[in-house]
């Protein structure tokens, strides 16, 4: 989704990884009361929320990453 990806805080605590991503990022795509579709992995795809699925061409801003290979995050 973004052209530059941001830079956002990540720590970790034993296996467990935490990203502070700021809504701001999301302006234009987030509504309230819709969720989103989002998926966040390491480079090396040894790290996925959800496992990441690739078309074979990018299309306009969505690149090569498919629907399918994205979880739901519901904001309230």
């Amino acid at each position: 989704m973004f052209v530059d990806p941001p830079e956002i805080g990540v720590s970790y605590e034993g296996k467990d990884v935490f990203a502070r991503i700021p809504f701001q990022l999301f302006n234009g795509f987030r509504r309230k009361g819709f969720p989103m579709r989002i998926n966040l992995w390491s480079l090396d795809e040894d790290f996925y929320w959800t496992k990441p699925q690739f078309l074979p061409q990018g299309r306009l801003q969505f690149g090569q990453i498919k629907p399918d290979g994205l979880g739901w995050i519901y904001f309230s």
